[in-house]
């Protein structure tokens, strides 16, 4: 379970209070600069609050090491900065000490076949798959155990929509095996489809976090990206979806 309680940071993000227990889908919904990429680095650990305090399994997250964090949470950035020109597999093996994948995750990102090929050298989806891949990698003992906290920014970028697909099935079955997985998205509709939970971010500042179905609203929608919408459903389909107005 992560807990926040009142944590801000200054410029960043302010009144953060949530829950997130085993097993949730948190998305991140909200206009850019609202604070996601900063709620997603605080979850992280890897910046401090100003105030208030946060928590992962019972242990005060800010105070646990940089390695103990390594073994049980990951975290996606949006901006990726390597650019080593040698093969996927040496880099696989800088970040996760392991030259291959999972099964689980090769059948998701299916990159054996790229493995001995140089990062520059791949196409924009091809490296965000590898990125997911690795990241997710570094803590997969902890996946495995139902104990890891999954963290990803704007996790579907760049990639085609059988990926996209492929990877929300494959954070569905992580969460199933009572993990926590947050990530950001800009893809409302998929966010409708997957996240067990939504957290609006506004001006950066938490505008209410809830289960899906009651969270997802054309009225929060409007408030929150000051533009109207409909809802939609299709009979063959179990869940809503949104439609911007022109």
């Amino acid at each position: 379970m992560l807990v926040a309680s009142n944590v801000s940071v200054k410029g960043r993000v302010s009144e953060l209070n949530v829950i997130i227990r085993k097993g949730a889908q948190l998305h991140l919904l909200g206009p850019n600069g609202a604070g996601k990429s900063s709620v997603l680095a605080l979850f992280s650990g890897l910046i401090n609050a100003d105030k208030g305090k946060m928590y992962w399994r019972d242990n005060d997250l800010f105070n646990l090491s940089l390695e103990a964090l390594s073994r049980q949470r990951c975290l996606l950035q949006q901006q990726q900065n390597i650019e080593f020109s040698i093969p996927l597999k040496q880099l696989l093996s800088f970040y996760t000490q392991r030259v291959d994948l999972p099964h689980e995750l090769e059948q998701c990102f299916e990159l054996s076949s790229m493995l001995n090929n140089n990062l520059p050298s791949l196409s924009g989806g091809q490296q965000q798959r590898f990125h997911l891949a690795r990241v997710l990698s570094q803590i997969w003992p902890a996946i495995e155990r139902g104990e890891a906290l999954v963290l990803l920014d704007e996790p579907c970028q760049q990639l085609d929509v059988n990926y996209q697909a492929q990877l929300m099935r494959l954070l569905t079955q992580i969460c199933e095996q009572g993990n926590v997985v947050v990530m950001s998205s800009h893809d409302m509709n998929l966010s409708a489809k997957y996240a067990s939970h939504i957290m609006f971010l506004k001006d950066q500042k938490m505008f209410g976090v809830a289960p899906t179905e009651t969270q997802m609203t054309t009225s929060n929608l409007k408030h929150v990206f000051d533009h109207s919408f409909v809802e939609a459903k299709d009979n063959s389909l179990s869940h809503k979806y949104f439609v911007a107005c022109d």
